[in-house]
């Protein structure tokens, strides 16, 4: 019978094994929550007043949609709607991340098809971070204005994983065709899954540092360290497994 193996991990296996199982090391296992619930309701570039306008007729746009299966109609109504609502207020940071909400329930999520990369769907997401990101705050910001970066940095977050999941269809010998890769938004122009991966896992990390627990979860399970890890361990357990069986006489 074969003596049981002992696996021996290289050094930088070692590290990325400490990075992800040792809580202290493991930058996604302390993160600091952004929000602070004492702050009033508030956007940038918004005043009080103009901001519960702007929230009322908000929801009045988006309520017909509250259903299970919105009819084509709806939808086509609302996203017309929401852009009149951007063009007379273009600081409005909320109407931007509910106008790409809507073109994913037209469009879908997949960033390579030509109706969705062609929309503004990409730029929405990123305006909306823009607008409700504000400098001054020292960093912290109100329940409102973490609610609308969660949601805007979670849905381009799920954008980019499912691109990551697709990149590779697009490789031909080492190349990117005409219709895929080089169709992507230009700062995802290029990039192998793994790139693709750790930007979306950065994006649902911010969106869990501003009070989205899902997106926290997916933050961890996208986390390149973490994948390789997973990876390195189950090749370790594999292992030790057939040396076990070994030891005990089985094949």
């Amino acid at each position: 019978m074969a003596a049981a193996t002992q696996i021996q991990l290289s050094t930088n296996d070692a590290l990325v094994l400490s990075a992800v199982f040792d809580p202290e090391s493991n930058p996604l296992s302390s993160i600091t929550s952004l929000v602070d619930a004492s702050l009033p309701a508030s956007l940038p570039n918004i005043s009080a007043s103009l901001l519960n306008i702007l929230q009322t007729r908000e929801g009045e746009i988006l309520l017909p949609l509250n259903n299970a299966s919105p009819s084509p109609e709806l939808i086509k109504t609302a996203l017309s709607q929401l852009t009149s609502l951007i063009a007379e207020n273009q600081s409005y940071a909320s109407a931007y991340n509910n106008r790409a909400q809507v073109l994913r329930l037209s469009l879908g999520d997949d960033l390579f098809s030509p109706e969705l990369r062609d929309s503004s769907v990409w730029t929405d997401l990123g305006e909306a971070i823009r607008l409700a990101t504000d400098p001054c705050s020292g960093g912290k910001v109100c329940v409102l204005q973490g609610r609308v970066l969660a949601a805007a940095y979670m849905q381009r977050g799920a954008l980019i994983l499912k691109a990551s999941n697709k990149v590779d269809a697009y490789r031909v010998n080492g190349t990117d065709s005409a219709d895929g890769i080089g169709k992507l938004p230009a700062a995802l122009q290029g990039m192998d899954k793994m790139s693709l991966e750790e930007i979306a896992s950065k994006d649902f990390e911010m969106a869990g540092r501003y009070g989205d627990v899902d997106a926290l979860k997916m933050a961890r399970v996208t986390n390149p360290y973490a994948r390789l890890c997973g990876g390195i361990v189950g090749e370790a357990m594999k292992a030790e497994l057939r040396a076990l069986n070994e030891k005990n006489g089985f094949a």
